[in-house]
């Protein structure tokens, strides 16, 4: 039989009663209670594919949307497969069941969850007394248990060690991503749990990170354009478009102190750098002399913009003019190649 609901709060009713019965149920069989993020519940509900009727594909999106905002697509078709999904089934895994990424445990082993249904768990990589290796093995959900924090952290940093990673939305083992110079990055430190965001500098043979900038979550912007991160073992890293939020992040922390990365030109400067047409400025000349001029737009003006050699009043140039002065002759000094 299959019932038809006229809005959204009459599927949110049926739904709560069908969490009810699925508590009780669980309850009975099962001691702990599991959370989901969006992503493992999009990779979960991937996975399976199927869905049993359009009831139980309302209610799963109506719930997925309330939790964590998890939008789904309607198929254009429905299941009456024995292993079709049914509210109550996601329900049950919503709550006790594994997801993509969780750690588990068994006897003296621990393993990576790939994916999980009702009966069984696919794990994609082991650790036990023979050592850590990337292995698929399917295990019966009723043999494992979730591993603790500390046993999480093992597994995760022993895959870190071995050159790899294991990250939603794909939640499959591929070669740990190395970030590149110029590229806008979202960063975890796995000694510290810090988060943040950064423009890569280089990264060195021995894998030290240095940014032009770099903005950790709770934290002033650091901009010396010259910053060290740190190595990239002890990170996970993915890379962002220009046009992405950890963009948007970094130019919103460096606003608080004045400033915007120009990515263009891959330096910090002040948001109003260049002056409008007809107002002064000053540049350095070769002689090292501040001098003046007026903002025409045209293509001179253009090239000292672009070159840095650019400012708003005599005293930021003569600032630098003697800084240019003191590297030419700290330069001069150098021994002879």
């Amino acid at each position: 039989m299959s019932l038809v609901f006229g809005d959204l709060n009459e599927i949110l009713c049926v739904i709560r009663l069908l969490i009810q019965n699925h508590a009780i149920f669980a309850a009975e069989h099962l001691n702990t209670s599991l959370m989901k993020t969006k992503e493992q519940i999009e990779f979960f509900l991937k996975s399976i594919g199927e869905y049993a009727t359009e009831t139980d594909f309302d209610g799963i999106s109506a719930f997925s949307k309330t939790k964590c905002k998890a939008k789904l697509r309607k198929p254009s078709s429905f299941s009456n497969s024995p292993d079709a999904l049914t509210f109550s089934k996601f329900a049950t895994w919503f709550d006790f069941g594994f997801g993509a990424g969780d750690v588990v445990q068994w006897d003296d082993s621990l393993g990576l969850v790939r994916n999980c249904t009702q009966s069984n768990v696919e794990i994609c990589f082991i650790i036990d007394g023979n050592g850590s290796r990337i292995e698929n093995k399917s295990l019966d959900v009723k043999d494992l248990t979730l591993a603790d924090e500390n046993a999480s952290n093992r597994l995760y940093c022993a895959l870190y060690k071995m050159g790899k990673e294991f990250l939603a939305p794909d939640f499959e083992i591929k070669d740990k991503f190395i970030p590149e110079p110029k590229n806008i990055i979202s960063f975890t430190n796995l000694k510290t749990g810090q988060e943040g965001y950064a423009v890569i500098r280089c990264v060195t043979e021995d894998g030290e990170v240095f940014c032009f900038c770099i903005v950790v979550k709770g934290e002033d912007p650091r901009y010396n354009m010259n910053e060290h991160l740190g190595n990239v073992e002890d990170f996970i890293f993915r890379i962002s478009s220009p046009s992405d939020y950890p963009r948007k992040a970094i130019d919103n922390a460096l606003a608080k102190v004045g400033k915007t990365w120009n990515h263009a030109l891959l330096r910090v400067e002040a948001p109003d750098m260049r002056v409008k047409k007809g107002e002064k400025y000053w540049f350095v000349n070769d002689k090292l002399q501040p001098i003046p001029a007026t903002e025409n737009e045209r293509i001179l003006c253009s090239k000292r913009y672009y070159a840095g050699n650019y400012f708003r009043n005599e005293e930021d140039a003569v600032n630098v003019s003697k800084k240019l002065a003191e590297v030419i002759r700290n330069y001069l000094a150098e021994p002879q190649k």
